[in-house]
């Protein structure tokens, strides 16, 4: 396990996200603390396979969002890290240890570079509830008809955005 994502919970308790680190497209896990940090629980599955690199928070609402590549695909230079999710955890699977088994997933990127190394992620909740959150992919930016032909031909990658709201989920 590595690359742990933190946040506070509504009664300021920690939750940890934790990418696997197998190469297996094995499920990120989830450990929490009741005591700032200073212990944490023995980490759990959740229903997040193959998660990489997670960026999790709180929302508004008190559910939790989490955007990450995911990898459980084949580990070799054409599949690595295609596709980028976002995914809506329900409040209520953290809080009975359910280990987030109440979760909905969006599909936000697919990276379809040769070389693809999409799902670095970073997120923000706007004050009216939409979230927005940002990308960095190197598919061909041709296809978004929004930069220059030329960076495709480079492979030269970029940053993209995304907004949605609960509701998309």
């Amino acid at each position: 396990l590595c690359e742990g994502s933190i946040c506070e919970d509504a009664n300021q308790n920690l939750i940890c996200l934790m990418r696997e680190n197998s190469q297996k497209g094995y499920a990120a896990n989830i450990s929490f603390s009741k005591d700032c940090g200073e212990s944490w629980s023995t980490p759990g599955p959740t229903r997040l396979f193959g998660c990489h690199r997670p960026a999790l928070g709180r929302l508004r609402s008190g559910n939790f969002l989490v955007t990450y590549r995911e990898q459980t695909s084949i580990f070799q230079k054409r599949c690595w890290a295609k596709n980028t999710f976002a995914a809506l955890i329900d409040h209520r699977s953290l809080c009975d240890s359910s280990h987030c088994n109440r979760i909905n997933i969006l599909p936000l990127e697919h990276d379809s570079a040769t070389h693809s190394d999409g799902g670095y992620t970073g997120w923000i909740q706007l004050p009216d509830g939409r979230i927005y959150v940002v990308n960095y992919v190197v598919c061909p930016s041709d296809s978004h008809k929004i930069f220059d032909k030329k960076l495709s031909k480079d492979g030269k990658p970029f940053i993209k955005w995304y907004m949605f709201s609960e509701e998309d989920f």
